[in-house]
């Protein structure tokens, strides 16, 4: 699988543009992504975040936890158990209102097949429902990117309590 994947490389787009540093981490700091990929995610109905820190008692959001808030997307994580709970504690909103977020108090290796459920749930819908669904969460995605921006190493500390 991996071999035909890598034969198929460069990744194009559906006009035949080379899809840039398709699967480089963005330049968060500097609030830049590349031009292409940009371009593509506008495309995007929700992301599915896979972080890295997935087991034990831990919570460390990555970058593919803040691209999605920073691009105004929503968003389902696959982490460690708690992780949606303890974004909420960081002043964070979720999307509870749109679909089940119990996926996240699962252990890790059951999340897995509750996503798969949720994602199964989203793909029945139309293309109008998941345009309406979308256009009613902008204020939660709002909130999430002034929350992010705004966002110090002190704030962290809401974790612990």
């Amino acid at each position: 699988q991996v071999k035909s994947w890598l034969m198929s490389c460069p990744i194009t787009s559906i006009d035949n543009e080379v899809v840039q540093n398709y699967f480089t981490v963005p330049e968060l700091s500097a609030g830049k992504l590349t031009a292409s990929l940009l371009k593509h995610y506008a495309k995007f109905n929700i992301e599915i975040i896979c972080e890295t820190y997935t087991l034990g008692d831990t919570f460390f959001p990555t970058e593919k936890t803040f691209r999605p808030m920073l691009l105004k997307t929503p968003f389902i994580v696959q982490g460690p158990q708690y992780f949606l709970q303890n974004l909420k504690k960081l002043g964070f909103k979720t999307f509870h209102q749109w679909w089940d977020e119990g996926y996240a108090e699962d252990d890790v290796a059951y999340q897995v097949k509750e996503i798969k459920k949720l994602l199964d749930f989203l793909s029945a819908k139309t293309p109008a429902e998941l345009y309406d669904m979308n256009k009613s969460m902008a204020e939660v995605l709002e909130h999430n990117y002034q929350t992010a921006i705004a966002l110090t190493k002190e704030d962290y500390q809401k974790i612990r309590q």
